[in-house]
This record gives C-alpha cells, sequence and structure tokens, in this order.
C-alpha cells in the first residue's frame, strides 16, 4: 500500500508488559532495518496513563546500531498535538 501510494515507513510503535527499554530481540531485529528509522515503545501494554516521557524512542543507525534518545529530549524530540 504504501508503495503504490509513494509513501514511506518512518517509525513503528509496539508495547511492553513493563517499562520502554529495548529487549535484545527489539535491537538485533528491527521493525525496518533501514538507517533512519524510529522506534517507539510504550510501555505497560499502552495502559493509560502513558506519560510523554515514558515513550521509549529509538532511531536505527544501521549496520545493529542504535540511537537512543535520553529521557529528558524525548519531548523535544517527538511532539505530540498541534
Amino acid at each position: 500500500m504504501c508503495r503504490e501510494r509513494g509513501l514511506t515507513v518512518v517509525a513503528d510503535v509496539h508495547v511492553h508488559p513493563g517499562d520502554s527499554g529495548q529487549s535484545n530481540s527489539d535491537r538485533a531485529y528491527p521493525m525496518v532495518s533501514q538507517a533512519g528509522h524510529i522506534a517507539l515503545i510504550l510501555p505497560r501494554f499502552a495502559r493509560k496513563p502513558i506519560q510523554h516521557d515514558d515513550i521509549g524512542i529509538y532511531r536505527y543507525l544501521g549496520g545493529g546500531a542504535w540511537h537512543t534518545v535520553p529521557r529528558v529530549q524525548r519531548r523535544q524530540f517527538f511532539n505530540i498535538g498541534v
């Protein structure tokens, strides 16, 4: 569908039962293994309330490397809302 519309997937969102840290399998098997892809992880199976700073944000750098957006930078990195 994305290809037909000329779109690209730039991020994925998934949930974890506990916190929003990346698991070993998250790091080893990115949903989209293209540099620049963003992985968002919601804690507690996305049960409310989810604070903005609780969302794990990870940028795939390619070659198995990741950049973790630090908690204090998450609000600046990812704006929710208008």
